[in-house]
């Protein structure tokens, strides 16, 4: 492995060279070692953005409307998707990707599923070393989406700027649960599909519940419906506030 010419390639955004390497690093290819030291030196600028939330909620289809806002925006995005892991081949069922497909072509959009390999809190084996990777390659934002989360699934705080947690409505009996989890590291909480029956109701549940004092600094509270992009540029806007971004 010639490590100077593959971080040059790496610098220049050569997607296949990073394909390869995430691949290694996927697979857990001790080869891939002295690169990843080597990528320690070289500190990116990229905001770092989790997305979780219980499956169903919409993050594919919110990260792919985000995506849109980003690109508007003028800046390069990374997409880090973890998808369940396939019953049959073991890899990323890859739902993740078609519905991101119209971003194929765009040079400004990296796009990769991973395959969640059974229980990691929602993340995948070798995701941060991934992110190292990314950093190196220059972009603006890495969006890292969770598998399916659930209350204790709350290892990507510790990868990540901000948390964007994704709810939808009818998810009412679920809020007592997830108190005590993924509510205390949300940064921004967004209720998708609020164009369902019961959207006011589920938000009010959700102010009542952070005013019970459940966390010491309470995320901001977003409605969206991705499909229709409502609601898609406030939480950019916020994201770039949180993150003092211009």
């Amino acid at each position: 492995m010639n490590i100077p010419e593959i971080i040059k390639k790496i610098r220049k955004g050569d997607e296949r060279t990073v394909g390869q390497i995430l691949t290694l690093i996927e697979n857990r290819n001790p080869s891939v070692i002295p690169l990843l030291s080597r990528l320690k030196a070289i500190k990116g600028k990229a905001l770092r953005i989790g997305i979780t939330g219980p499956l169903g909620c919409g993050k594919s289809t919110l990260i792919s409307a985000l995506t849109g806002e980003i690109r508007k925006a003028g800046k390069k995005v990374a997409i880090l998707a973890v998808d369940p892991t396939s019953p049959f081949s073991g890899g990323a069922l890859l739902g993740d990707r078609i519905r991101m497909r119209r971003y194929y072509e765009d040079r400004g959009v990296f796009i990769r599923s991973l395959s969640s390999k059974g229980p990691h809190g929602g993340i995948a084996p070798g995701l941060p070393e991934m992110m190292r990777v990314l950093d190196a390659m220059g972009g603006d934002i890495t969006l890292i989406e969770t598998a399916g989360a659930g209350q204790n699934d709350v290892r990507v705080r510790t990868l990540v700027d901000q948390v964007v947690l994704v709810l939808m409505p009818g998810t009412g009996d679920d809020i007592q649960a997830l108190k005590g989890g993924l509510f205390e590291i949300a940064d921004i909480l967004v209720l998708n599909k609020s164009d369902m029956e019961g959207a006011g109701i589920q938000m009010d549940i959700l102010r009542e519940t952070f005013q019970e004092g459940i966390s010491k600094n309470p995320p901001v509270l977003l409605k969206t419906d991705s499909l229709r992009q409502k609601g898609i540029l406030s939480l950019w806007k916020e994201i770039c506030k949180k993150g003092e971004m211009k």
